[in-house]
Parts: C-alpha cells; structure tokens; sequence
C-alpha cells in the first residue's frame, strides 16, 4: 500500500483495472471448472442407467422433453424427488466414509 501512496491517481486507476481483471478472468475459470464437473457429474449420472438399445442422447432428450411439456405441479414433484435421491446420496456416501475412517 506505500506503493500507491506515491502513484498518481490514473496511475492508482489503472492498477485496480488489472487487479479487477486478473479476478475476473479467475472468477470466469472458477466458473468453467465448475461447469466441467458438472458435465462430469451428469455424464456418470447417465452412464449409470445405460440401457442397451436406446442411444443416450435420446433417453435425455426424451426425459427433458417430458419435463418440460408437464405442468408446473410435476416439475415441483419430479425436483423434490431429485433432492431427496441427492439427500440419500450424501447420507450413504458419509456412511461409507465414516466407515471407512472407523476401520482405519
């Protein structure tokens, strides 16, 4: 901060303007990496139900078409239902941990 004491104001302005855009461009990978794990996630999701004979693309598609002409009442259950299969999710996983962690 001695530093900017000495330096003149547009000097002070434009430093700011590359720190700004130094935590723009981290924020904006933050947010790739983020959208890649996901990707990831929805993959391993997918490949989870593989059934032989019908391509994936279109058991996705098919599935979000369903979801998309049904009425606000279905989303509302259909997402409830997701969250609490994510909640199961967790539960079982902190099981295994912590069984894990106890046998070691």
């Amino acid at each position: 901060m001695i530093i900017m004491a000495k330096l003149s104001l547009q000097q002070k302005k434009e430093r700011l303007k590359i720190e700004l855009a130094k935590i723009e461009s981290e924020q904006k990978k933050i947010e790739k990496e983020k959208k890649l794990k996901d990707m990831r996630l929805i993959t391993a999701e997918i490949l989870k139900y593989d059934i032989p004979g019908i391509d994936n693309l279109h058991k996705v598609i098919s599935l979000l078409s369903i979801f998309n002409y049904k009425n606000d009442k279905f989303r509302s259950d259909i997402l409830k239902w997701g969250d609490k299969e994510i909640s199961e999710r967790k539960v079982k996983k902190i099981a295994k941990v912590n069984a894990r962690e106890k046998n070691d």
